[in-house]
């Protein structure tokens, strides 16, 4: 696993889902379908 990419990554989908009219409870089914959700609670509690 290559965890700079990791954390390009995550930040990268931190600005896409604070723009506005994205519907947070879908990406995070998104990350919850990859057993990503530890992942995507992380991005929440950052912001």
């Amino acid at each position: 696993m290559d965890f700079a990419r990791t954390f390009q990554d995550l930040a990268d989908i931190r600005f896409l889902i604070d723009l506005p009219g994205i519907d947070r409870e879908e990406v995070r089914g998104y990350f919850a379908r990859h057993g990503l959700e530890a992942r995507f609670d992380e991005l929440e509690a950052s912001r």
